[in-house]
């Protein structure tokens, strides 16, 4: 359905901007990157901006691209949720799936939110 396409493309466009990231951080050379894929990472901004938008490369594309993620995550919830619902199922994956999506919504949102600083959000990384 839509949900799920909007879930799916959203997800790859924030796969892409991480990918397209490690790949900038490694200089665009490709022995560089597979031998420092490991330490790559797309990193919040610094606390000096606290919770205004960074310039590009001082960690507003981490902002963009986790836009991307939440609206992958979320989306997919409601997909899970609609498709248990169709179907006549349990709804217990969903609320175990909502678990998960709570934790990072706290490492990821809440949490930097409430500490006034995109600082204080997980890195995206292997």
């Amino acid at each position: 359905g839509a949900v799920g396409v909007l879930s799916l493309a959203s997800g790859a466009i924030w796969f892409f901007m991480v990918g397209a990231w490690f790949w900038h951080q490694a200089g665009y050379n490709p022995a560089v990157f597979l031998r420092n894929l490991f330490w790559l990472s797309l990193d919040p901004p610094s606390s000096d901006y606290g919770l205004r938008f960074p310039p590009i490369a001082e960690g507003g594309y981490y902002r963009i691209a986790s836009f991307f993620l939440l609206i992958s995550v979320m989306s997919w919830w409601v997909r899970t949720y609609l498709r248990a619902e169709a179907l006549g199922m349990g709804k217990h994956v969903c609320y175990a799936f909502a678990s998960a999506i709570w934790l990072f919504l706290v490492l990821g949102l809440f949490r930097p939110i409430l500490m006034g600083s995109w600082s204080e959000a997980v890195p995206y990384g292997i």
